[in-house]
């Protein structure tokens, strides 16, 4: 005896929907974001870096010039290359601030030591063509109490 055959099942139509669709566009789209943004945000991830550092020498040196001079220099050594215009050799940085807009602020009470650094960047949009402005806000503070054991 056989067993009762099984129906076939019908395979679906395969095509295009739209949330296909609309997935194959978000998945360019972040990819597309990632390749344009991405360096820039994570080079502000960096520079944060930096300043999370320099917070971390304001514990020792008390001079704010040398704990803002170790900030623009670490910066330049990451961020700055040279080329050359009209045959001269030039220095350029991808994060340009002035030494002016680092706000550094010391408290007594509660010791503390508190940077602050806004600056733009200008990147540049491939395949759509033109110029996008960003503004980052850097933000660190860092508490300046002895450790007690």
């Amino acid at each position: 005896m056989r067993a009762p055959s099984r129906p076939k099942r019908r395979r679906r139509e395969r095509g295009v929907n739209f949330i296909g669709v609309a997935i194959l566009l978000a998945l360019a789209a972040g990819f597309y974001w990632l390749v344009v943004f991405g360096a820039v945000h994570w080079e502000n991830h960096e520079l944060r870096a930096v300043i999370g550092q320099a917070c971390n020498i304001a514990y020792q040196e008390v001079d704010d010039r040398r704990v803002r001079q170790f900030i623009v220099t670490r910066s330049d050594e990451m961020f700055g290359y040279d080329y050359e215009e009209f045959g001269m050799r030039k220095h350029g940085s991808k994060i340009n601030f002035e030494p002016d807009d680092l706000i550094l602020e010391r408290s007594k009470i509660p010791p503390a030591m508190r940077i602050r650094l806004s600056y733009t960047r200008t990147v540049k949009l491939p395949i759509i063509g033109g110029e996008r402005q960003l503004a980052f806000n850097i933000d660190v503070t860092q508490d300046l109490s002895p450790v007690k054991y």
